[in-house]
């Protein structure tokens, strides 16, 4: 199985519409890959 596109990239912005994307994904049962937090309760966040 080839690997999926990722919504966010680090040191991006993270916009409503990426957010309710996978928020959206969550809610239907997808597994969401590389967060620190699969469940989105919570993200980690770096500023400079």
């Amino acid at each position: 199985m080839p690997p999926g596109i990722p919504v966010l990239n680090p040191g991006e912005v993270i916009t409503r519409e990426a957010l309710d994307y996978l928020l959206d994904a969550r809610n239907k049962g997808v597994v969401i890959m590389g967060a620190a937090d699969p469940r989105l309760s919570s993200m980690v966040v770096c500023s400079e």
